[in-house]
């Protein structure tokens, strides 16, 4: 079994005569942890010819575990001061682990580090204790914990790695194994829960990419568990619910995200989102002006374009027309080459009644995108309201061409086809009607043309049978 990689104690302490005296208590505790790949290091460790400065800042930012030794000599301290504040930044950020150690009384509820937790065992200072020798064991157990834990994030980050490995290389079934592997690890001890919290996200993201929403939902509620504040973990988990239509549960999830971070407008943009699904259009309106209030936090114009957009929609859902083709107008002003924000355009247009205006905001998305079916589909419907069914019928057939199982388009065409049909119904029969009477014009005329004729066949009939009887006489 490979040795364990040694983790690095630091000492911070003030260099008065009673706390030294107390470290050496507490050093003589903590030395024989022989057992334990433990490497101490205080300014006693600086060499001569060494920058004592320069060492102490070096060994501080290398250290795994830091102690700070308090003491009202330490709180009153400017240089302990600093060391603490470089401490603790540095335990902020998941590089180390903090631990204050109470050595005499003092008063630090209000202390930069008043919310770690402090040894001996309810922050009872060393000298305090009726055997001193009893709270050194105390705080040498903690430190022991803090050892083990240690050790564990390093194990647990060596899995960590293994499995984002197998996750960029498409083993996504490995990579949860790795995670696993990576939350055994871990120490039971809640100070971890944030990493923890962490894994379990990353477990989440993975059957995501494996098609088990559920189960990533499951993960993630997890995750929250291990760490209730974290934002981040329920606005993804809205952002699951979301994708998957549950609408209902997807706004709990930003409601809660909203209750621990106000001023974040991209939670108040999936609010709007989930309101707008949900048909909730005037609470969705009031959303995306929380958002648009907090603009100044929004560098995207991307976001800046869906909002006006998606505030336009909510608009025009509500009725008021013209207060969305305003919403529209802003969101265009930014992205003037959005197909699909002419096409909403057009769409208020017509339910205004201005065709002339629908159709120019049409064919503008249709230029910027002539290969979506849906344009062509709407864009014929305009046509068909007035009364163009051949142009009707060229948009739902290229609407067709463009997606074969386009359903409302072939409706669309045979409504354009019949209405064609009727048409031209009408115009065989109003030219029938002129046929028949131009026809019946022509039968009078050639009635009135053989009347005539016989007429004078019939003079010239009376005359040879009087010429006749004429020559009969004679």
């Amino acid at each position: 079994m490979p040795l364990k990689e040694p983790v690095t104690i630091f000492y911070g302490y003030a260099h008065s005569d009673e706390d030294t005296e107390v470290k050496r208590k507490l050093d003589k505790h903590l030395r024989p942890l022989s057992e334990l790949p433990i490497v101490h290091w205080d300014d006693c460790e600086v060499l001569p010819g060494e920058e004592w400065a320069i060492e102490i800042k070096k060994n501080l930012n290398a250290a795994d575990i830091i102690l700070l030794l308090i003491s009202s000599d330490f709180m009153a301290s400017k240089y302990c001061c600093q060391e603490m504040e470089t401490a603790l930044a540095r335990h902020n950020r998941g590089e180390a682990h903090v631990i204050p150690v109470i050595l005499r009384p003092v008063d630090w509820d209000d202390a930069p580090f008043s919310n770690l937790q402090a040894l001996p065992r309810e922050g009872k200072a060393i000298t305090r204790w009726d055997n001193k020798d009893d709270a050194c064991v105390d705080v040498k157990r903690g430190i022991r914990k803090a050892v083990d834990g240690v050790q564990g994030i390093r194990q647990a980050k060596k899995y960590r790695d293994r499995a984002n490995e197998q996750f960029l290389q498409g083993h996504y079934e490995n990579a949860i194994e790795y995670y696993n592997e990576a939350l055994h690890v871990f120490p039971q001890n809640p100070s971890f829960n944030q990493n923890k919290a962490g894994i379990q996200q990353d477990i989440a993201e993975v059957l995501l990419k494996l098609n088990k929403a559920q189960e990533a939902l499951e993960a993630y509620e997890i995750a929250i568990q291990l760490d209730p504040d974290n934002v981040l973990l329920y606005s993804r988990k809205g952002d699951i619910l979301f994708e998957q239509k549950q609408f209902p549960e997807a706004l709990v999830a930003y409601e809660i995200a909203l209750r621990k971070s106000l001023n974040d407008p991209a939670l108040y943009q999936k609010k709007g989102d989930t309101l707008l699904n949900l048909a909730r259009w005037l609470e969705a309106i009031d959303s995306y002006k929380d958002v648009i209030s907090r603009m100044f936090a929004i560098e995207e114009t991307t976001t800046i374009v869906q909002v006006y957009a998606n505030v336009g929609e909510a608009l025009f859902r509500i009725g008021k027309l013209e207060e969305a083709l305003d919403a529209l107008a802003v969101a265009l002003e930014k992205d003037a080459n959005s197909a699909e924000l002419w096409r909403r355009k057009g769409e208020i247009y017509c339910e205004l009644g201005h065709i002339d205006k629908a159709q120019s905001s049409y064919e503008r998305a249709i230029t910027l995108k002539p290969d979506n079916p849906y344009f062509h589909k709407e864009y014929g419907d305009i046509f068909f309201q007035i009364e163009c069914f051949a142009e009707a019928r060229a948009q739902y057939d290229e609407a067709i061409r463009l997606k074969p199982d386009f359903g409302y388009a072939y409706k669309g065409r045979s409504q354009a086809l019949n209405a064609m049909a009727k048409e031209a119904y009408k115009e065989s029969e109003r030219l029938a009607q002129l046929s028949q009477k131009d026809e019946e014009q022509f039968r009078w005329l050639e009635i009135r043309q053989d009347q005539q004729g016989y007429g004078k066949v019939k003079g010239i009939s009376g005359i040879l049978q009087r010429v006749t009887r004429k020559l009969d006489s004679t």
